[in-house]
């Protein structure tokens, strides 16, 4: 999507942004959404893995929102979420 921004129509980025990338991530975060742990040892182990997980995936949605919309780095995350909605 960072290639095509430059060429395509920013409804067609839309289009593949909501197509083809937003379905892996939605997956991503039911899969490494964590809830909370009674038990403070696993809690502590597998919480750190499972933030640096979901924090890539929030990078990839940022650098996705910004290729679409052609803003700025350094915009507002929620921001560009409530534009692309």
């Amino acid at each position: 999507m960072k290639f095509m921004s430059s060429c395509a129509p920013r409804f067609i980025l839309e289009q593949i942004f909501k197509s083809y990338v937003r379905p892996h991530l939605e997956y991503g975060d039911i899969i490494f959404h964590q809830p909370p742990v009674k038990d403070h040892l696993i809690s502590q182990l597998s919480t750190e893995h499972v933030n640096k997980l979901m924090l890539k995936l929030e990078s990839i949605q940022y650098q996705a929102a910004h290729s679409i919309t052609g803003a700025w780095k350094g915009t507002s995350r929620t921001k560009l979420y409530a534009e692309l909605g």
